[in-house]
């Protein structure tokens, strides 16, 4: 959320000439909503690269035929709920800037 309402306040007079020029509130929610989904989407595939390579490193280490089972429902779990947590914290900087008035952002700096 951190992250978004850094992007929203240093994009501040790029949303004013969007809506300058007639950019709908919808199409900039919309806009920094797929950011944010983006952002959590790639830290999830990230993690979940992660979460395989280390049991894929250890099983080597491990006796006989011991073995770390992954479950493909709970890569698919920590997925969903990665986007959706940023979706979900990322709505209210993308509110934010779709409210923005776009004679008030273009002062902006």
């Amino acid at each position: 959320m951190n992250i978004m309402l850094i992007t929203v306040k240093e994009r501040t007079r790029e949303i004013g000439i969007r809506k300058a020029i007639g950019a709908a509130y919808q199409e900039i929610l919309y806009q920094f909503l797929i950011e944010a989904f983006l952002i959590s989407g790639g830290g999830a595939v990230l993690g979940i690269l992660i979460g395989l390579a280390i049991p894929a490193a250890v099983q080597p280490l491990l006796p006989g035929n011991l073995r770390v089972p992954v479950s493909g429902l709970s890569v698919l779990i920590s997925f969903l709920v990665s986007c959706s947590t940023g979706l979900f914290f990322g709505y209210l900087p993308a509110n934010q800037a779709a409210r923005m008035q776009p004679v008030e952002s273009l002062r902006y700096e």
